[in-house]
């Protein structure tokens, strides 16, 4: 607009425009006015086109910022926690099968009961499948079995272990325990099973051993060591009628319950195979 004015006022000194000085002055005026009237409405036109598009911009700003918003929350809130749960729920079905097939472990010191119906062989051949499995249910043996860790009936042997994968502080004497309380049973067994001469032998022995969980198509949770083998060595030198237990077993009870109230008699020194070393063995009363 300024170029305009300029422009204009040069052309006052021009030939042409002073042969227009019988034009009012007022209408030179008006001109003039009308002139600037024109420059201040564009000039306060571009403000207000500014002052709009300032609006405009920080509107879509907001507008932007809001979406990035919305999408942060679908992604967070709906998407992610549906992915989220079907993963847990991946995770929870994979334990869930897991929890059968714990990682093999050491443990230090664990206790081996194994137990052997002395003729039960015999007696099973001449029963029925249906009876064998009534009198399993209804044997209290079995139930005391269950209080600890029944890894698995071999033939007509229960194999037990304490304190695996459970810890306890009295895994030799509550395992010794559950011995006697076997034995406590064993009238009633003899009678249900009508075999008056019923007997069982016990070996426990303390120790450690490799737990873990072997074969992949039938898993099967399996103990490994020199303590299992041994266990079962004094299982089957053991006495019918009698708790046969080996040194480390006598001093795991004494070492974590002093006042017990268990005795046992010296039984005999057995030489393990496979080693050199002595074991000594004794007998509960």
């Amino acid at each position: 607009m300024y170029p305009v004015m300029l422009a204009f006022l040069l052309h006052t000194f021009s030939p042409t425009f002073r042969s227009w000085e019988q034009l009012d002055s007022v209408l030179v005026i008006s001109v003039v006015a009308v002139i600037l009237c024109m420059e201040s409405l564009a000039t306060n036109s571009l403000a207000l086109y500014q002052c709009n598009f300032a609006n405009v911009s920080f509107l879509l700003r907001v507008i932007n910022g809001f979406d990035i918003l919305v999408l942060y929350l679908v992604a967070n809130l709906l998407i992610v926690p549906c992915f989220g749960w079907e993963v847990i729920a991946t995770q929870l079905r994979v334990c869930a099968t897991r929890s059968r097939q714990p990682l093999p472990r050491h443990h230090a010191q664990k206790q081996k009961l194994v137990e052997e119906e002395t003729r039960i062989t015999k007696l099973l051949l001449n029963l029925l499948p249906e009876t064998i499995v009534r009198k399993l249910k209804e044997d209290p043996q079995t139930t005391i079995a269950d209080f600890f860790d029944n890894v698995e009936i071999i033939g007509d042997a229960y194999f037990v272990v304490g304190g695996c994968p459970i810890v306890t502080a009295y895994n030799a004497l509550a395992v010794v325990t559950a011995a006697t309380d076997m034995f406590a049973v064993l009238p009633l067994l003899r009678r249900n099973c009508g075999v008056p001469d019923l007997n069982i032998r016990i070996g426990v022995h303390s120790g450690p051993v490799l737990v873990g969980v072997v074969g992949s198509k039938d898993p099967r949770y399996h103990l490994f060591g020199e303590t299992v083998s041994i266990a079962h060595f004094l299982e089957s030198s053991g006495v019918p009628g009698r708790i046969h237990i080996s040194e480390s077993t006598w001093a795991s009870m004494n070492k974590e319950t002093p006042g017990h109230g268990f005795k046992v008699e010296y039984h005999t020194l057995l030489s393990i195979s496979g080693s050199s070393k002595k074991l000594r063995t004794y007998c509960v009363l």
